[in-house]
């Protein structure tokens, strides 16, 4: 049972490293060009378009962040400790 219990204790603070850990650093090399509201993308969109569209992402809980993350850790929580049972 204690090996069980200290590998699970290790996966919650591995997924809480993952989740709540510093950002990665920006290592590309080169100049990066900056794009304004205005200009057009492929497609007919303008960047603006697509700066609203990743905010709503973000806000939504699409991409890792907010409240769904931490439902998706729970439930891969919860199959964790029925595989290890």
């Amino acid at each position: 049972m204690l090996p069980k219990a200290l590998n699970t204790v290790g996966m919650v603070g591995v997924a809480i490293l993952f989740q709540f850990g510093p950002p990665q650093p920006h290592l590309e090399t080169g100049i990066s060009i900056v794009l304004e509201d205005a200009n057009p993308m492929p497609g007919g969109r303008t960047v603006a378009d697509h700066n609203q569209d990743i905010l709503k992402l973000r806000r939504g809980g699409t991409m890792s962040g907010g409240r769904s993350a931490l439902r998706s850790w729970v439930s891969a929580f919860c199959v964790v400790q029925r595989v290890l049972a």
